[in-house]
């Protein structure tokens, strides 16, 4: 969604760095705000950003001119890191941010994102996901906790979108100096025989900066979602492993001084994010972004009464990403307030004698490789296709909103979400719209695919569907 302006706060922080670099990607508008003039005119994006030098625990800021014009606030900045065990975090911390968000709120701001923590969840053990309830053990995990309440009670008094986004360990570029990859590399840097670690029999949540920066942005784009998101990879490594990692990528022959330090008593000694049924979608912005543009036509099939109409017709961007789970990959840019299929829009190109030679084609890989299973066809037209392999003995189902016919084996609406953020029932799913890989090499993409071959006509259009060749596949959402 191009457009969308975000206030960040903490905007020169380690997370906010990325964030503000991801949201610019993405061609939204930021202002980005930091108590530090000279860091923030530092950063790489600082002439394409509005620059705030602001404070805003100071009593006397003026939030509401902070936060004029705004669709969104990203609230990353919190005093005092790493310093989790000192009380100055629910003391201080806690409601100088209450009165900095309830002013933003009350000044018309009617979305905001606040990273959270994994230390909301205290010191229970295994996996954690967004259901699990929340038992802080320490200052800074009760005074992130405490802020969620009192925020989801201010809902109740002045409505707006809360979106909490809980970060597990993130590394990357600008991360504390003394986190522990961060000291591993200066450590060899500074051609030393030894590095002092715990035994590293922990298990952790580790997500490299640019992925969580990338889940945030998108986060922020998904306007009506409102609730609790874990910022994690989902994937245990202990920490021995972790370091064990970074040095063979170093080609480094440092040793390591394992137990030299003993376990941290804040955290359990295995824990790691999960994201619940009931926030799976999330777990896609985690996925491999392929293929970015912006700009295009929506509707790539629709006809104009004249030259001005169709230059004048809607555009809107596409991201497609790959869900390293399902293998889903969808629109993550989508807007489906853009779309409009009436009487104007015609996608039918069976009359070609081309096309239907190519449709005989694409029956064929599908016998090859999917011959007595179930179908469906996302973005079936009018349904020749889709009519075509009924009568060769295929059970197949269609989906297309813009479907004209009276084919009962045809829905007409858009892909529901709830398919496409699951595995679905059927064994092959055809899309008929963007190939942006095509000319390249599919093993480049994180799963294999079922059929060697493009089976899309190639269209360029931000309302379509998109599928790696035989792999399922969602709509545009």
């Amino acid at each position: 969604m191009s457009g969308l302006k975000v206030l960040v706060t903490g905007a020169s922080g380690f997370v906010g760095r990325h964030l503000v670099a991801a949201l610019l990607a993405r061609g939204c508008q930021v202002r980005a705000l930091a108590r530090d003039r000279q860091k923030l005119a530092a950063m790489p994006w600082a002439g394409a950003v509005e620059q705030v030098v602001a404070d805003v625990h100071a009593a006397d800021t003026d939030i509401a001119s902070l936060v004029d014009g705004v669709d969104a606030l990203a609230h990353l900045a919190w005093p005092g890191l790493p310093n989790y065990k000192a009380l100055f975090h629910f003391e201080h911390n806690l409601m100088a941010d209450y009165r900095f968000i309830k002013g933003a709120v009350g000044a018309g701001v009617p979305q905001v994102m606040i990273t959270g923590t994994c230390f909301e969840y205290g010191m229970q053990s295994g996996p954690l996901d967004e259901q699990t309830p929340a038992q802080p053990s320490n200052p800074y995990g009760l005074a992130k906790h405490s802020l969620r309440l009192f925020l989801e009670s201010l809902q109740q008094q002045v409505p707006f979108t809360l979106q909490w986004a809980r970060l597990f360990y993130l590394h990357g570029a600008g991360q504390n100096p003394n986190s522990l990859l961060a000291a591993l590399d200066r450590a060899i840097d500074a051609g030393d025989a030894v590095f002092d670690m715990s035994a590293g029999e922990q298990l952790r949540d580790y997500l490299a900066i640019e992925d969580a920066a990338a889940s945030l942005a998108a986060l922020l784009q998904r306007r009506e979602f409102s609730g609790v998101v874990n910022c994690s990879s989902g994937q245990p490594i202990s920490v021995r492993a972790l370091v064990e990692q970074r040095v063979r990528e170093r080609g480094s022959m440092i040793r390591l001084n394992l137990g030299h330090y003993p376990y941290p008593a804040h955290e359990p000694m295995a824990f790691w994010g999960r994201t619940s049924a009931c926030n799976n979608y999330w777990e896609q912005n985690m996925g491999h972004e392929l293929y970015r543009v912006m700009d295009l036509p929506v509707l790539q099939n629709r006809t104009f009464a004249d030259a001005h109409s169709a230059r004048a017709s809607a555009c809107a961007d596409m991201v497609l990403v790959q869900d390293e789970k399902s293998g889903l990959i969808f629109n993550q840019a989508f807007d489906p307030d853009k779309l409009s299929y009436d009487s104007d829009y015609q996608n039918e190109q069976a009359h070609s004698a081309q096309f239907q030679r190519h449709l005989q084609d694409v029956e064929g890989i599908i016998a090859r490789h999917f011959k007595d299973r179930e179908l469906i066809e996302v973005g079936c037209g009018k349904g020749y296709f889709l009519e075509l392999l009924r009568e060769r003995g295929y059970r197949i189902t269609g989906i297309d909103p813009a479907y004209e016919g009276d084919n009962a084996d045809v829905i007409k609406a858009p892909l529901p979400v709830a398919w496409a953020c699951r595995p679905m029932p059927w064994y092959c799913a055809m899309c008929w719209n963007i190939s942006p890989t095509r000319g390249r090499s599919w093993r480049r993409w994180p799963r294999p695919t079922r059929v060697g071959r493009s089976t899309s006509k190639c269209r360029a259009s931000t309302g379509s569907s998109s599928i790696a060749p035989g792999s399922m596949c969602s709509t545009s959402m």
